[in-house]
């Protein structure tokens, strides 16, 4: 029997989904501009300048190279840490920073910027790249896409919902979403695939990996087959009038 979502992540998990919201280009490390959003939200209010000194002084402390960023492991370590260099958070911070960045109502993630991580998603895809995707199953077609926003947040930043529908407009009970990562695709494939959406118990969810590119190569023999070779008027017309007379010069 599958488990539901209703348990309360812990720290450490909520300190690796704030991480990896922060950490846009997915590369495991906090940049100058992403670590001063992390900054921000715990309490760094100054100007450029001020936070290129601290930022290169954290980078000094932590023996990071400025250029590349201050890793992950690192940075999951300054949340815990209560001194001043720190970015300690409580629990209950953590929770409400990720509510605050899913809901986009923290200044630190803004919409253009998801707009523009979208475009590039959609980019990848069309070069047979889509790695960030997974496909979905199961769902009631009551589901409203909020909730099934809500479901896949467990797993990452959602940046779009694509869920199939029939031709009057109601839900097929499948689709596919876009993470911020490859890496936050495969973690909602690996936790959340024959879990249940809260709210909705006894319908297990499948998530599995999808790739755009894989898909239309498996469509492309089925749409071969079920080609038919329509004749051209003109040729067809040629054809019976060369029959008329072939049939003329036998009769």
């Amino acid at each position: 029997m599958t488990g539901s979502l209703e348990t309360l992540p812990s720290r450490e998990e909520l300190k690796e989904r704030l991480f990896d919201v922060i950490d846009k280009d997915g590369d495991d490390l906090l940049n100058k501009g992403e670590m001063r959003e992390l900054a921000k939200l715990v309490g760094f209010d100054g100007g450029d300048d001020e936070w290129s000194q601290e930022y290169l002084k954290l980078c000094e402390e932590v023996g990071a190279a400025p250029a590349k960023g201050i890793p992950k492991v690192v940075v999951l370590e300054l949340l815990d840490d209560r001194s001043e260099t720190g970015c300690f958070c409580t629990e209950e911070d953590l929770q409400i920073l990720l509510r605050g960045l899913e809901k986009r109502e923290v200044k630190a993630v803004s919409s253009s910027r998801v707009e523009k991580k979208s475009k590039q998603v959609t980019a990848r895809r069309r070069e047979g790249r889509a790695g960030d995707d997974v496909f979905f199953s199961g769902v009631p077609i009551w589901t409203t896409e909020d909730a099934i926003r809500s479901f896949f947040q467990h797993a990452g930043e959602v940046l779009a919902i694509r869920l199939f529908r029939h031709k009057d407009g109601t839900s097929q009970g499948m689709g596919y979403v876009t993470f911020g990562s490859t890496k936050q695709a495969s973690r909602a494939v690996a936790s959340l695939n024959q879990e249940e959406m809260v709210g909705y118990p006894g319908y297990p969810i499948q998530v599995q990996a999808f790739d755009h590119q894989e898909e239309k190569q498996k469509a492309l023999p089925a749409r071969q087959e079920n080609r038919r070779y329509v004749e051209p008027p003109r040729v067809a017309r040629a054809r019976e009038t060369r029959e008329a007379r072939e049939a003329q010069k036998t009769g």
